[in-house]
């Protein structure tokens, strides 16, 4: 994803000023790029000989996602994520750094084992 372009006018010297043309973020990229992300490191994960009683958390970047987008990932996560990594693991928890997001599909009804 490329940010915004940017416009020098002037040099150094001179007190030349850098202008940035204003801009929008793609949500539907960024979130395409998200999930690309987390589907291929679930998919090492999955990979990978783990215990039975192993439980996988992913743990991304949240604030920057409007409440559609969430949406859409909490639908990726249930109906694609969630099936694939619990063939493997015992649960599965999604966390948001933001604090504003915490999804748990599986058998994972703490304090209770897997």
């Amino acid at each position: 994803m490329s940010g915004p372009p940017a416009e020098r006018v002037g040099t150094k010297a001179s007190g030349g000023r850098v202008s940035i043309a204003p801009g929008t973020v793609d949500h539907q990229e960024y979130l395409d790029d998200l999930i690309a992300t987390i589907g291929a490191r679930t998919a090492d994960k999955l990979s990978k000989p783990y215990p039975a009683d192993t439980i996988l958390a992913v743990v991304f970047d949240d604030s920057s996602l409007n409440p559609e987008d969430l949406l859409q990932l909490q639908l990726y996560f249930h109906d694609i994520l969630s099936k694939q990594a619990l063939s493997k693991f015992c649960g599965v928890f999604i966390l948001g750094v933001s604090g504003r997001t915490f999804w748990e599909f599986g058998e994972t009804d703490f304090p209770r084992s897997c």
